[in-house]
Parts: C-alpha cells; structure tokens; sequence
C-alpha cells in the first residue's frame, strides 16, 4: 500500500495510487453499507473547513470512495449532492490559493464523480454550472505576470 492514503503521509507521492490497493472493497448501488459510507464521507467532506490538514484529509477519503468505474454509484454519489460540497470545497480553496495542491485534488474527486451516467451528469452540470464555469475559466487562465 506504498503511496496510498491510509499509511503514508497526507501528501502522496503519486495521485494515481487510488485504488491500486488489494483491499479495495466493491460495492453494487443497491448495498446500504456502501450508501452509509457515502454519507459519512460526504459529510466528513462538506464538514471539514480548517486547518488545511482537515480539509486536504476529507478530500482524501472522497477521492478513495469515488475512485471507481461504476456509473450506477457515480449516479447514488450525485444523489447525495456530492458535486455541489465538491463545487463548495472548490470555490473555497481557489479563494485562498488557486494553485494549491487542494484545487488540484478536489478537481480529481470532480473528475471521479463526474464519471456517472449522462443523464445523471447532465442534471448535476446543469444544476452548478453557472458557479463551475467560471472557476474553471479562472483555473486556464494564464496569471498576469505572463503577458
């Protein structure tokens, strides 16, 4: 488990060791225990504010819970209004430090959620899209002192 979350230091080496453990767990949509655990990560997520360590922890264990290829949990995950504590988590940390390690994590954990059936994606993008769009602008833009 080199390089994973649970043992190492809170900054890995590597972001792509998600899910590479041999202990991953699967879940199917229907299981209750899978939907508990989202929860408690969600609102461990939406909860977490400072210090910076909280915050880049909760990110952490979001990006573990939605490290996964299933649109079905993708579909549950934007249920349960992850993308609108992920947009929170965002707006927050582009606010303090826009090229933070934090903005580049909570993009990941964006990406994973974002993996989710089209139906479903095109619900959450319509929902947050007019606060999304713009952050997104604002991380593509090249900084002032580059002209």
């Amino acid at each position: 488990m080199d390089g994973s979350f649970r043992t190492n230091s809170l900054y890995p080496e590597n972001i792509n060791t998600f899910g590479d453990t041999e202990d991953d767990v699967y879940y199917d949509a229907n299981d209750q225990n899978r939907t508990d655990i989202l929860k408690l990560v969600l609102y461990d997520l939406n909860s977490a504010i400072a210090p910076p360590q909280i915050r880049l922890m909760a990110i952490h264990a979001a990006l573990e819970e939605f490290d996964h290829d299933d649109e079905l949990l993708h579909d549950e995950e934007l249920d349960l209004r992850a993308d609108h504590i992920l947009l929170q988590k965002l707006t927050y940390a582009m606010c303090i430090d826009p090229g933070s390690v934090e903005v580049g994590y909570i993009c990941s954990a964006m990406e994973a959620v974002y993996r989710a059936g089209r139906t479903r994606l095109a619900q959450s993008f319509h929902e947050i899209c007019d606060a999304l769009l713009p952050l997104f602008v604002e991380m593509i833009r090249p900084p002032a002192s580059y002209v």
